[in-house]
């Protein structure tokens, strides 16, 4: 508990105090007077109060917070760019190498394919695997030559 003193030089200092919001002992004067309040209301207060304009207000923390957030924000979105074109770069080599193995295939593929059509192989193969042997002489009829050779013969009648 705090001990307060009970004399009337306190009591006066303390009644000064809180109706002026002033510590006992100042001089009040009219220049004071009018100073006091604009101190409360800022630098711009301070000014009209004296005629002028109100400054231009300085560049202060909010600026250079928003600056600094901008420049933050820029920077992640250089290296997250950077990072999709590295990514991409990767999946496209990716993408290279199965297009060379495809092509390599599709070459392998067209080869066996010519070399599966050729007629000495389907000839071997016939004998081969189905016993077929070729026509002897005789044994291959013409039907197109047959037809044509009938349709002569009745336009000469």
């Amino acid at each position: 508990m705090t001990a307060t003193a009970k004399t009337p030089a306190a009591d006066a200092r303390r009644a000064t105090t809180a109706s002026t919001g002033k510590a006992a002992g100042r001089k009040s004067t009219a220049k004071t007077a009018q100073r006091a309040p604009a101190r409360k209301r800022g630098a711009a207060a301070r000014s009209r109060a004296r005629g002028g304009a109100a400054p231009a207000p300085k560049p202060g923390y909010r600026s250079a917070i928003l600056g600094g957030v901008a420049v933050a924000l820029a920077a992640a979105f250089h290296v997250w760019t950077g990072l999709q074109v590295a990514e991409l770069g990767y999946e496209r080599s990716q993408w290279i190498k199965i297009n060379r193995a495809l092509e390599t295939q599709r070459e392998e593929a067209d080869d066996e394919l010519e070399s599966l059509l050729r007629t000495d192989y389907l000839e071997a193969e016939a004998e081969r695997r189905l016993g077929l042997l070729p026509p002897a002489a005789g044994q291959v009829v013409d039907l197109r030559a047959k037809q044509l050779a009938h349709t002569t013969r009745r336009a000469a009648r």
